[in-house]
């Protein structure tokens, strides 16, 4: 039992030590990207998903030809990537407790990358916006300033790809509410990533 919490305190440094790595200050392939503004970085956006979790560990996703071949039947799976990071809560017994998917948006004007908490039954726990190309940041802020990552919180990868009457702002201008949609995809095929690669197994 020593030997383990030595052994699961060391994987959980090792996974911190990752996240402050100079490798993670900028995306990849950032030298062809127009400037980002950084709301969070990969360490501050998963210590504010996965907070208080005795242990750490990160994944490396590999999409298999079924699980690709089933993500690209769903209408709004438009993500030509394959390989995912995601970042597991675990407690003393190894069991995952919460799950950070890190995702990329593809938009004509850049990245716009979103980190979304999950819970084992594949409910968002709560979505941040990481980083988003500084041209499109005056569509952006209106939307941060409104809460409106907040409101992904208890939706699955059923969720509408539509503004919620209740939680859009008439001020919102067409852009603004195009990026809202942005978001809101890239919050949704976070669930489905989820919902493909793990909810098929008995366990992840």
């Amino acid at each position: 039992m020593f030997l383990r919490n030595i052994f699961l305190s060391l994987v959980t440094v090792c996974v911190w030590s990752h996240l402050a790595s100079p490798a993670w200050a900028t995306p990849l392939g950032a030298e062809f990207m127009a400037p980002m503004v950084r709301y969070y970085s990969l360490k501050d956006a998963v210590a504010r998903l996965l907070p208080d979790a005795p242990v750490m560990t990160r994944r490396n996703v590999h999409l298999t030809s079924d699980q690709l071949r089933r993500l690209k039947t769903l209408k709004n799976w438009d993500s030509n990537d394959t390989q995912f990071e995601l970042y597991h809560a675990r407690n003393q017994r190894k069991k995952i407790t919460r799950t950070v998917v890190v995702f990329h948006e593809y938009t004509p004007q850049g990245i716009l990358l979103v980190a979304v908490g999950l819970s084992n039954r594949g409910y968002v726990t709560e979505a941040v916006l990481m980083e988003a190309p500084n041209r499109i940041v005056q569509w952006i802020q209106p939307l941060l300033h409104a809460g409106y990552m907040q409101t992904f919180a208890g939706k699955n990868y059923q969720m509408p790809l539509e503004l919620d009457p209740k939680t859009s702002r008439e001020e919102w201008s067409p852009l603004t509410r195009k990026y809202a949609l942005r978001l809101a995809n890239a919050v949704k095929k976070s669930a489905q990533l989820f919902q493909v690669v793990f909810k098929s197994q008995s366990s992840p």
